[in-house]
């Protein structure tokens, strides 16, 4: 496999993957548990073992890059942006965000705990608190159902319909193009960020990116790792016991006066 200039990390994935596919045969009892359990043994590829490709780290994008692209992509992309920007949030939880998952936890701050998170295999639950200006990139996106997602291809498609006809105005009253996602994925809000940085004729980017970018921001405004922690996926507990509030309060605050 590291032939096939596969990542380490990638190869190590699709052996998890692997592994959780067994794990679910053994639970159905269609395969012998004592298979499970020999795999369970094989142990991923350890760094600077291995001839096998080594990511690179995942850089910030500069600001400048990200305010260039975004007079190249409809409004709802445009909102993503912006949202995940300024609060950090991974790809997948920008992508998913439903009014239903907000709610205002007072003090000038909101909560959002998505339903679909990267730790949610392990019963851990995420909150991450929206400040006043991620607050009104959101508020304009949660007048829809409470279980409709916030940012939809639909209303993106309709808008660059509505703008090569040069029709300025709200774009949901248009029927919506069948077979479209009912949510972005992270695939096509990268694919959409991508194609508005070539037409920006900025380096590409990727929206992974944008939680670094923050990460640093943070970092320098607060002269703290800790209050990065707090604000960017720390936040993330056993359901049965909630985490420190000292964390809670520390990324309120960073929120409430730069999120």
């Amino acid at each position: 496999m590291a032939d096939a200039g596969r990542s380490r990390k990638s190869i190590n994935k699709d052996l998890g993957r692997l592994k959780r596919v067994f794990k679910w045969g053994v639970e159905e009892e269609l395969i012998d548990a004592g298979v499970f359990h020999r795999l369970q043994a094989v142990e991923g590829l350890k760094k600077g073992q291995t001839s096998a490709r080594e990511t690179d780290r995942v850089p910030p994008v500069p600001v400048e890059h990200v305010d260039a692209v975004l007079p190249h992509l409809p409004p709802p992309v445009v909102a993503m942006v912006r949202f995940q920007l300024l609060t950090g949030t991974r790809p997948q939880e920008v992508c998913g965000i439903r009014p239903c998952e907000v709610s205002d936890r007072g003090g000038g701050v909101w909560a959002y705990v998505p339903a679909v998170h990267k730790t949610e295999h392990h019963d851990r639950e995420k909150l991450i608190l929206i400040g006043p200006r991620a607050q009104e990139v959101l508020k304009p996106w949660l007048d829809r159902s409470p279980t409709e997602y916030c940012f939809t291809p639909a209303e993106s498609v309709a808008w660059m319909r509505a703008r090569r006809r040069k029709q300025p105005g709200p774009t949901r009253q248009q029927e919506p193009p069948a077979g479209l996602n009912p949510k972005y994925t992270r695939h096509s809000y990268r694919t959409a960020i991508q194609r508005a940085c070539v037409r920006a004729k900025v380096p590409v980017w990727a929206p992974n990116q944008l939680r670094h970018t923050r990460a640093t921001q943070i970092r320098a405004a607060y002269g703290s790792i800790e209050a990065a922690g707090a604000v960017l996926g720390h936040a993330e507990t056993n359901v049965a016991e909630i985490y420190a509030e000292r964390d809670i309060a520390l990324a309120a605050r960073v929120m409430l006066e730069i999120g």
